[in-house]
């Protein structure tokens, strides 16, 4: 029957011990993110103000389908059994059975397949009896507009598949100014509806959300194959309860947000997956976010946006693709938990580069360039309980035993203007190779942590200032933290061993006068030489596995040479 008229889960709970093992990772990536003290690391060395934060728990992957059903993948459809509905500047023309015209408007009562076309005035009611009625609209070169409303209203169904087929293309556009309330819901969609909906096929579908929103699905919002290219007011493409694209394109230009699931009641679900798809979103607030999850397989993934590029109140996971962000904001943030195993992720600017209360690396390519943190767990440098200092940085963060930055491996290249890896509990380093250039003022670090850092494998190379340096907690490698005379940004910088080898070397990317540097080929009781464009600059004797000889502040900071014991 028609019925119209003109008219976290956030959940309190302090990190689990198996905080990320929640996650999938690739079978032969361990799960390093431990706490401390399987880590051997010291927890007694807090400094500031020590807090134990509540965060939102994140989510596991298995809580989610991701899956697409056979429907979802049909395009197929027989031309000689569909009902054919065909808009002009005259009227509306049907032939076959299951949908009626009245005032402007296409009511289709039963399940089949339609075939739309032409070009005109109009909209599209589906309303079908049953909790299992599907059905397959096609559109063929549609040009439909609606200036009292939505082009497309789904008021009823388990589900309605929209078809594109392959060489064509259709336009949708609803009006600027309009009222509709359906079955006690506000209608503010080019297309709408309050079940599940496909839209599949290798055509192109244009969208203008000239009232609101671009495309609304209340429950499930599957994209597959199609190109879709949406201009709206506020959100582009949103999902509810979930926003799948899969093997498709999409092009989505919004006044909010440009690809959103905001489901915060339901555990399972109020989430975005994107597999093998072109996403260029462009957003006056955020690009890409998930009330539980943003999960990338894979893809080749643009995002500008005002706010947060990609956001999830709970948990992101990278698994591989091409990903460019740029934001006034944060380029990767989640309330909870993020994840990265692989891909080409370019953060081309931002104010935080990758932002959560745990992070954790595993692979991938990855470039950072941020005016604040490079990296950032537990909390941002422009937070109300975080003061300044002559400097112009952070005075004392506080810390928080529930933040973790973990890198294991990957390529991770930063460039910033605040701290390069920045963690107000946990910094563990097991693998990769890691540059980090700046900052440039003595207010930030390269490296800075709240309660403890560890470096047992990988390269690490932090070209920054002095002032804000840290002796690193526990180290299994050779590790060298030295200041020297201030350097130009174009610099290159080696280390050489006694017989002239080049053991690591770095071209700056900032000014620097710090040398951070850890390597598995710095062995104890070797001597090293710092050069700058070729010019020995200063030597260490490595008298334990860390050499100190820096400015700094806090608990692990502090002035000093060869410190002994590693620290």
């Amino acid at each position: 029957m028609k019925k119209r008229n003109i008219l976290l889960i956030t959940l309190s709970l302090f990190m689990m011990i198996t905080l990320t093992a929640c996650l999938a990772k690739p079978a032969d990536t361990p799960n390093n993110n431990t706490f401390p003290s399987q880590q051997g690391q010291n927890t007694s060395q807090n400094s500031g103000q020590n807090s134990t934060e509540t965060i939102s728990d994140p989510v596991s992957l298995e809580t989610f389908d991701f899956s697409l059903s056979k429907k979802d993948k049909n395009t197929e459809y027989d031309e000689t059994e569909a009902t054919k509905i065909v808009f002009s500047s005259t009227g509306i023309t049907i032939s076959g059975s299951g949908a009626e015209t009245k005032d402007g408007i296409v009511t289709i009562k039963a399940e089949g397949t339609y075939i739309l076309s032409g070009s005109g005035e109009g909209e599209v009611l589906v309303e079908l009896d049953g909790e299992d009625a599907k059905a397959q609209l096609v559109l063929i070169n549609l040009d439909l507009s609606n200036s009292n409303g939505p082009t497309i209203l789904v008021g009823s169904a388990d589900k309605v598949i929209i078809t594109i087929p392959e060489g064509t293309e259709s336009t949708l556009s609803d009006g600027t100014v309009y009222t509709v309330i359906y079955d006690e819901s506000e209608v503010d969609a080019a297309v709408f509806s309050k079940d599940d909906l496909t839209i599949n096929g290798t055509g192109i579908l244009n969208v203008s959300g000239n009232y609101a929103h671009g495309i609304i699905s209340k429950d499930d919002l599957v994209i597959y194959q199609t190109t879709v290219n949406v201009n709206a007011v506020k959100n582009g493409l949103q999902g509810k309860d979930s926003l799948l694209l899969v093997d498709c394109s999409v092009n989505a230009k919004a006044g909010n947000d440009a690809l959103k699931s905001n489901n915060d009641e339901d555990a399972d679900k109020g989430y975005v997956y994107i597999s093998n798809s072109n996403i260029a979103a462009e957003a006056t607030d955020k690009g890409i976010i998930g009330e539980k999850l943003v999960y990338i397989e894979s893809g080749n993934i643009n995002v500008k946006s005002t706010d947060d590029s990609i956001h999830s109140n709970s948990t992101i996971q990278i698994d591989g693709g091409s990903i460019t962000v740029s934001t006034d904001d944060d380029g990767i943030h989640a309330d909870a938990l993020i994840t990265i195993n692989g891909g080409t992720i370019n953060v081309a600017k931002a104010l935080e580069g990758i932002e959560a209360q745990v992070i954790t690396v595993n692979d991938g390519d990855i470039h950072v360039n941020a005016s604040d943190d490079g990296l950032n767990c537990g909390g941002s440098s422009n937070t109300a309980n975080t003061g300044s200092n002559p400097f112009g940085g952070k005075q004392m963060m506080d810390t928080n035993s529930n933040a973790y930055l973990t890198i294991n491996g990957g390529t991770l290249t930063v460039s910033v203007q605040g701290d390069g890896l920045d963690s107000n509990g946990y910094l563990t380093i097991n693998g990769g190779t890691i540059y980090v250039n700046g900052p440039t003022n003595s207010g930030n670090g390269s490296l800075d942590t709240g309660i403890s850092s560890s470096i047992t494998g990988g390269t690490l190379i932090a070209l920054g200032s002095s002032g804000m340096n840290e002796r690193i907690t526990n180290v299994a490698q050779g590790t060298i933290i030295v200041d020297i005379s201030s350097q130009k940004a174009g610099s290159l910088f080696e280390l050489v061993d006694e017989t002239g080898n080049v053991i690591v070397s770095y071209t700056a990317e900032k000014n620097f006068s710090n040398v951070t540097v850890s390597s598995p080929d710095i062995k104890k009781g070797a001597t090293y030489t710092i050069k700058i464009n070729g010019n020995a600059v200063t030597s260490v004797t490595m008298d334990d596995l860390q050499y100190f000889n820096a400015q700094g502040m806090g608990g692990q900071g502090g002035p000093g040479g060869n410190r002994p014991g590693g620290r």
